[in-house]
């Protein structure tokens, strides 16, 4: 299963209305080139955060909360996370978020696409990272005014 995350310096994916607190463009990018053209998992919170259905992506809601999902058959609500997990596993998907969601599949073996942005952000929503061994990270680059570097993760256990 691969997971995909920015994540601050001091642990935070965002601030605490949910909002992402940096604009990193290539980071954007990066988000898109490994996500298109596939399923993408994500909780209640992170859906509710999007202006709309990302393009070119089957979406899965896992949520117990009922919503309003009128957007045809990119995207769905699951409420269970069995069910969830085996939907992401048999299409290869990826679980964007958020932190609650993604914490729950930290397992080991699972693979970790992780944006390290170098800023504190002090409060918001946190996330603790699992000891994950480094398959492959950038250099460190800048855009923007904030420094971040991408990285591929082996999770090695919670």
């Amino acid at each position: 299963m691969k997971i995909i995350l920015a994540v601050s310096s001091d642990g935070y994916i965002a601030d605490k209305k949910g909002n992402i607190p940096w604009k990193l463009p290539r980071d954007m990018k990066w988000f898109k080139m490994n996500t298109i053209n596939n399923t993408i998992g994500m909780g209640r919170k992170t859906w509710e955060s999007l202006p709309k259905p990302l393009s070119h992506r089957h979406h899965v809601i896992l949520s117990t909360t009922p919503m309003d999902l009128s957007f045809g058959d990119d995207v769905q609500q699951v409420a269970s996370v069995t069910k969830f997990k085996n939907i992401i596993e048999q299409h290869n998907g990826w679980i964007i978020g958020g932190a609650n969601v993604a914490s729950q599949f930290f397992y080991a073996g699972n693979i970790l696409i992780l944006t390290t942005v170098f800023v504190n952000i002090g409060s918001g929503i946190s996330i603790v990272l699992p000891t994950m061994k480094t398959l492959w990270e950038s250099k460190p680059m800048e855009e923007n005014g904030i420094r971040f570097k991408f990285g591929i993760y082996n999770i090695l256990y919670k």
